[in-house]
């Protein structure tokens, strides 16, 4: 297992492809960008990424949905899951060589959150579904079994690893929890940074 913190410069990343799989690329402001990574032989493979924000045009009760990019290379057959979180509202754009490799999406946040670019039917949108009746709800029809049995609960955010993440943000065990409850594989990446507009996944080594 490696866990690796490294800097985001404004405008660039500096941890490279030829260093980590997920890229990032942020032009508002500079973050920390906060990963956890492992070697994973299974077949299908969970690629997790949680931010804050797609951008900075917000404030209290305006909440624009920002459009954050992410890009798939070309994955050699093997298939791949995603989970993403952000707490400001975000429109995933699943685009690249690699999309058709895309198995399933799990979203999660504190606003609504959309998704282009794969077919609907394999995306589980469990963003926006607070109080228990909601999340009861959400838990019968996505992941056909009891809370405490099949998934940890909602994650309005997270981007950081290990602990929670700050402005009431939550844990990134618990969203990756999450997110192998519902696709029963392992997670190969998390890639957390406060603010971001896209990201790139090559293929595992």
């Amino acid at each position: 297992m490696r866990k690796v913190l490294c800097l985001l410069l404004m405008g660039s990343a500096a941890c490279s492809a030829s260093e980590h799989t997920v890229d990032v690329t942020a032009s508002e402001r500079e973050s920390t960008i906060s990963r956890f990574e492992q070697d994973v032989a299974e077949e299908n493979v969970i690629h997790a990424i949680g931010i804050y924000e797609g951008g900075s045009n917000h404030s209290f009760r305006n909440h624009p949905i920002e459009i954050v990019q992410i890009d798939v290379q070309s994955q050699g057959g093997r298939g791949i899951y995603l989970a993403l979180s952000s707490y400001e509202p975000v429109q995933w754009d699943i685009a690249g060589p690699g999309v058709d490799a895309v198995r399933g999406v799990y979203v999660d946040g504190y606003h609504r959150h959309e998704v282009t670019g794969v077919p609907g039917n394999i995306v589980t949108n469990w963003s926006n579904r607070r109080g228990p009746s909601a999340k009861a709800e959400a838990l019968s029809s996505d992941w056909g079994g009891s809370a405490q049995a099949q998934n940890p609960g909602a994650i309005s955010c997270t981007y950081t690893y290990p602990g929670p993440s700050g402005g009431g943000c939550g844990s990134a065990e618990r969203f990756m929890a999450n997110a192998r409850s519902r696709f029963h594989a392992p997670v190969a990446t998390f890639t957390g940074t406060y603010n971001a507009q896209a990201f790139r996944i090559h293929r595992l080594p």
